[in-house]
Order: structure tokens, then sequence, then C-alpha cells
């Protein structure tokens, strides 16, 4: 309860910085953005084109018109997009701040904690991303069987977690030099590839993809597409 209090605090004064900073700089928003993104390595403005292939290549795959639900939102750019394919989306986030943001995109948005709230309607696919670095390992196992009891048959659930190859430690609070850097510290969790697919075969859960990418040595994330 602690920790997720404080995460509750951290993220909700993120969301104050980067609401801030978008206001100070509106004159030159552009610009303004894109050496943000490069100075904070936080890039909340321009849009990822490569995570944007891959949700179309995988959330793509299912009927236009079903239903998706995505927890952890944040600023609601991947709602926006999954919404823009033709997705019936509701986006999810536990700071008022993020679900003001979501809210604005247009998208359906509700405030939503996966780790103590229950999914109230069945899901063609859920939508996590850069989320599980901050749940502890049991608190990935709960999510990924809530997760599993939401979708309807055949759903799709695709998340990432944070590779713990090339850490020093399982876990840690950490205010992050560049990346990620907010001004306090937040918990962070890294998973070993066959630890969080020990964790998964604990559920109903096939994987259906996987990959790594991010960081000097394209593995930072494992990135996972699972089938119910």
């Amino acid at each position: 309860k602690e920790r997720q209090r404080k995460e509750g605090i951290v993220m909700a004064k993120l969301a104050k910085n980067i609401v801030d900073f978008c206001t100070a700089v509106e004159p030159y928003a552009y610009v303004m953005a894109v050496v943000g993104c490069l100075v904070l390595g936080f890039c909340f403005v321009i849009p990822s084109e490569k995570l944007h292939k891959f949700i179309t290549t995988n959330i793509g795959t299912l009927p236009k018109g079903s239903k998706i639900f995505e927890f952890g939102s944040g600023d609601g750019k991947n709602a926006k997009y999954i919404e823009d394919l033709g997705y019936d989306i509701t986006a999810s986030d536990v700071a008022e701040d993020f679900i003001n943001a979501t809210k604005s995109t247009g998208v359906k948005t509700i405030k939503f904690n996966v780790l103590e709230d229950e999914f109230e309607e069945k899901y063609d696919g859920v939508f996590a991303w850069r989320v599980f670095v901050h749940f502890t390992k049991e608190d990935a196992l709960k999510v990924l069987q809530k997760t599993y009891d939401s979708l309807e048959d055949n759903g799709l659930f695709v998340f990432n977690v944070m590779n713990r190859e090339g850490k020093a430690v399982d876990e840690e609070w950490v205010d992050f030099p560049n990346e990620y850097h907010i001004g306090a510290e937040r918990y962070y969790k890294y998973f070993r590839e066959e630890d969080m697919n020990e964790i998964i075969a604990k559920t109903g859960f096939k994987v259906s993809g996987f990959h790594t990418e991010g960081g000097t040595n394209n593995n930072k994330w494992l990135v996972y597409v699972l089938k119910k």
C-alpha cells in the first residue's frame, strides 16, 4: 500500500511537470518539445512510429470495433492511436492529471488501479506499455491473472517489462539522471526472460509473440504478446 501511495504521488508530479513544461513553451512548442525529448530522454510529444507499427501488427489483427482496454495510459497517445485504428478502447490511469490529459484527446477514460480494481466487463484485447516496470513479481502475477480473466476467448494482452540482464539489482527506488528523470525516486522492477516466462506459465496465457528492443544492445525491454 505504501509503495502504491508513493507511486501515485510520483506519477502526479510527473504529469504536472509535463503539463507545466508544455504550457511554458507554447509559443515554440514543437522546437522545444524536440529539445525536451533529447535533454530529458522522455519523448512525450513525438509519436513513436515503431511502437505504432507494433500496435498495428498485433492489436490490429483483431476485428475492427473490438473492445480494447489500456491500463497505465499516461498521456493517452497510445490509446488515441488504437482508437484511430477503429477500435472501441477504454483508457485508464490512477493519476488525475493523466486521466484529464487522455480525456482531452477524446478517448473514453476512467480512473482504474489494476492492482486494486476489478475489470467490469470482458475485452478482446488489453494493452499496457511500460507499466509492469513498477510492479513487484507478485504484482505481475496478480495482474496477469486478472487480465487473463478479463479477456474474451482468443483475446490478446500486449505488454512489456524491463530486462534484468545488465542490471546490478532486481529492483530499486531510483530517479534516473537522464531517462525518466522527474526529480523523485520511483520503484523499478527488472525481470529476467526466464522469470517472466515462469510467471506467465502460471496463468492460462500462451505466448503468441516475443521480442526484445531498446537500449544499446536492443534488449532493454522484453515485449510480449499473449493469447488467451
